[in-house]
């Protein structure tokens, strides 16, 4: 690292370096001039008798350049300067090559950034690599089931050496009282462990103390951060207020920070002890009542595979401990899931394959600026082959025409970038259709690191290496005679024309068969009409509901009066 930042050091300390250079190289003319004032010479005879034998001072300065690393350096800070001033001159030229290669390295950025976001990323929880997602899936309908029940969760914790601690959570909507109208609010009933479980720190105030979730407990209440903004306009004064909820009166005891919305889009977070249904006696005694969702730490060096065959081995014994819990005409298997696949199960495959896609479509841009690049190669022959003529060198010009590739491709990144910018907002609605890590997406250093790597690799490979296929007869190309017949340079371009072609075809299939999935599936039949159908959801205070048959009550009546409407 040393010997690479030296260069750079002199160079940005250029005249100091110059001053000590000649300084040192007048030392050593003026000792040898003292030398020979000693054997009898006159100051002036001496003066000129030591230049002489010294050399051509020119020389030696360029000579300590190029030990210093400075001759790369002004060779580099030249054909920039001759780059931008070629490419403002073909201006055409220039603008069809960074839009090509905007295109194809804003969509790559765009669809790269979703990919870190959703599927690479790690989830902003503890040792996030040892958290699974305990579920049970439905043998014939692929589906998963509502949850565990109270029982089975007690039993998972009693009998789980694979696991090192277990979190609950469960979502209902309740309606907060306390502000300047009641509002509808998204709550998650949890533990008093959970945001330990998932290492989730306060921004204001504190979480759940141990206890909290127990029976009898007084009523608090954590806001997330999103709705901590909205609807308390950020004001940290609200740790410590109080506001109805179930009935009961709640305080609001601390603020998550800016977190994404796992595993849910959440408003509030309560204790268990505070929710009617998780804390009933029906819930806890009755081992159909299935309602909570699971998620385990797994013990160090214990697998996925390991606490999925102990995990079976738990729920199988609690199934003939309970025969009439599950009846054997219920087929479902139990499933130990790596959190982070399983949030991005989704979404995988379908941003894989559009990042494939965009693949090739830089592959495509590529191509096409490669071909450009020929051409316009073979159009400045005669500068080639007079800079030639006079003792520039092939890698010399190739250096040259890198320069002005690099220059190309690193202004279509930076446009590229901004394109992927604006796509963002769109494409985070897309993802939200996929994955709850949706709002994870943003342009982050890895992903600019990305982007410029991929611009680099274009310039060298689609811009540079034309450079290096191209031959110049010096005889026809100072004449003028037209242009070269180069036949390696002739099969180069005719190898680009194909692979655009190919590429093309490979897209356009692709769009092709999604196009005829779309069609399909807007053809499919309903079983139903659903023209000037609305659907509408309705949940009572549970709080007021002591059973399913007054649920029943209550709903048929709101049915009634709205059949009559």
């Amino acid at each position: 690292m040393s010997g690479f930042l030296f260069p750079i050091r002199k160079h940005l300390h250029r005249k100091k370096s110059e001053a000590s250079l000649s300084g040192e190289i007048e030392f050593h003319i003026e000792r040898q001039a003292n030398e020979f004032v000693r054997r009898g010479m006159t100051h002036e005879e001496a003066m000129r008798r030591a230049r002489v034998e010294f050399g051509a001072v020119p020389a030696v300065q360029e000579e300590c350049r190029e030990s210093w690393g400075l001759a790369i350096l002004d060779n580099l800070r030249r054909d920039l300067m001759h780059a931008l001033r070629t490419l403002r001159k073909d201006f055409v030229y220039t603008l069809l090559a960074v839009a090509t290669l905007a295109l194809g390295i804003g969509s790559n950025t765009a669809l790269f950034s979703v990919l870190r976001g959703v599927v690479f990323q790690p989830l902003p929880v503890k040792d996030d690599e040892r958290v699974v997602l305990l579920d049970r899936l439905d043998s014939k309908t692929r589906q998963s089931t509502i949850g565990f029940s109270f029982q089975e969760m007690q039993q998972l914790r009693a009998q789980g050496k694979s696991f090192e601690d277990i979190a609950e959570f469960h979502t209902m909507s309740f309606i907060l009282l306390g502000r300047s109208e009641p509002q509808k609010v998204d709550t998650a009933v949890v533990g008093a462990n959970y945001f330990d479980f998932f290492g989730m720190r306060p921004l204001h105030g504190r979480t759940f103390l141990r206890g909290e979730d127990h029976h009898g407990a007084d009523g608090v209440l954590v806001l997330s951060h999103r709705y901590f903004v909205q609807n308390f306009g950020g004001d940290p004064k609200v740790v410590g207020s109080t506001v109805r909820l179930n009935d009961r009166v709640h305080t609001i005891v601390g603020v998550l920070p800016p977190l994404p919305d796992f595993p849910a889009r959440i408003d509030v977070y309560m204790p268990t002890s505070s929710c009617p249904t998780r804390s009933g006696q029906q819930f806890e005694s009755n081992p159909r009542f299935t309602l909570v969702r699971l998620y385990a730490r797994l013990r160090p060096g214990v697998s996925v595979e390991q606490a999925q065959v102990e995990f079976e081995s738990i729920l199988s014994n609690f199934r003939k401990d309970h025969p009439g819990v599950y009846p054997a005409s219920v087929p479902w298997t139990p499933r130990a899931l790596s959190l982070r696949e399983e949030l991005s199960r989704a979404a995988k495959p379908t941003f894989v394959v559009l990042f494939a896609i965009t693949g090739l479509v830089l592959l495509i841009a590529c191509a096409s600026v490669a071909n450009l690049t020929l051409a316009r190669t073979l159009r400045r022959r005669r500068e080639i082959a007079i800079r030639m003529a006079i003792g520039g060198s092939r890698m010399r010009l190739v250096q040259q025409f890198l320069v002005e590739g690099l220059v190309i491709s690193i202004t279509g990144g930076l446009l590229g970038l901004v394109s992927a910018q604006a796509a963002l907002q769109l494409l985070r609605s897309f993802a939200a259709r996929f994955s709850i890590r949706a709002s994870e997406i943003h342009l982050d250093m890895p992903v600019l690191l990305f982007c410029f790597a991929i611009s680099l690799i274009t310039g060298v490979l689609f811009c540079g290496l034309p450079a290096l296929r191209s031959r110049v007869q010096l005889t026809s190309a100072l004449k003028d005679r037209g242009a070269d017949s180069n036949t390696a340079t002739g099969l180069t371009s005719r190898i680009l024309v194909g692979a655009q072609v190919a590429f093309s075809l490979l897209v356009l299939m692709a769009a092709g068969l999604l196009l005829r999935s779309f069609v399909k599936l807007s053809q499919v039949s309903l079983g139903f009409q659903p023209e000037n159908v609305v659907s509408v959801q309705v949940r009572p205070n549970f709080t007021n509901v002591a059973s399913t048959e007054a649920y029943l009550r209550n709903m048929r009546g709101v049915l009634a009066r709205a059949q009559a409407i």
